[in-house]
């Protein structure tokens, strides 16, 4: 997996995902379905490796920063995964509810 925006890139070399769902029945026609309540997000890549670019007008510095930063690359992404679980795991609940509107909670376990 390779984020790249303008003045950097990430790189997770193999990571492993685990997102799990908290479901709540809901009753519709006679008929009960699912719905995504809230959801977590674990995430553990192998290796992470950042690399900025323009942060620093000189060279030199942006690749010390990128050094320094990458001799923890796992624990810096953590960092970063705090600041944006909501997001990411708002996003596969719509997406996951999409799905659940439509197939009824019974069919989940024929």
């Amino acid at each position: 997996m390779n984020t790249i925006s303008r003045n950097s890139s990430i790189l997770l070399v193999n990571p492993t995902f685990e997102l799990t769902f908290n479901l709540q029945e809901v009753p519709r026609n006679g008929t009960v379905y699912f719905r995504a309540v809230n959801s977590t997000l674990y995430m553990v890549p192998q290796q992470t490796i950042f690399n900025y670019t323009k942060v620093f007008d000189d060279q030199w510095q942006n690749d010390a920063l990128n050094a320094k930063i990458n001799q923890n690359g796992n624990d810096a992404l953590n960092y970063l995964l705090e600041l944006f679980p909501h997001f990411y795991t708002q996003y596969f609940i719509v997406w996951f509810n999409n799905i659940l509107r439509r197939v009824p909670a019974q069919n989940f376990f024929d």
